[in-house]
């Protein structure tokens, strides 16, 4: 259940990212702000799906769950980018 929350909450953070890429000419510093404002809405919405916990494990839940994600994501751009360079000296 967990899961399935975090895909569609990483799915709409890329939606934001999105709108900031698109609002960067006009505002630069827009892809930084999407970041705290996705962090800050995937924590609401997690609070607010799951009433039957409390607040501050749910947030906590939520933190861990990011903090994953982002690990696991910057682990395979790590991987992609050194396969990529060795495939380049090829």
């Amino acid at each position: 259940e967990w899961l399935v929350v975090s895909a569609f909450l990483a799915v709409q953070a890329f939606v934001f990212m999105a709108i900031a890429i698109l609002l960067r000419p006009w505002l630069p510093s827009a892809q930084a702000w999407s970041s705290l404002i996705i962090f800050v809405y995937n924590v609401y919405s997690l609070v607010q799906l799951f009433p039957g916990f409390s607040r501050w494990r749910t947030a906590l839940r939520a933190t861990l769950g990011l903090a994953m994600f982002m690990l696991a994501q910057s682990m395979l751009g790590a991987v992609i980018a050194a396969v990529l360079l060795l495939a380049t000296r090829l």
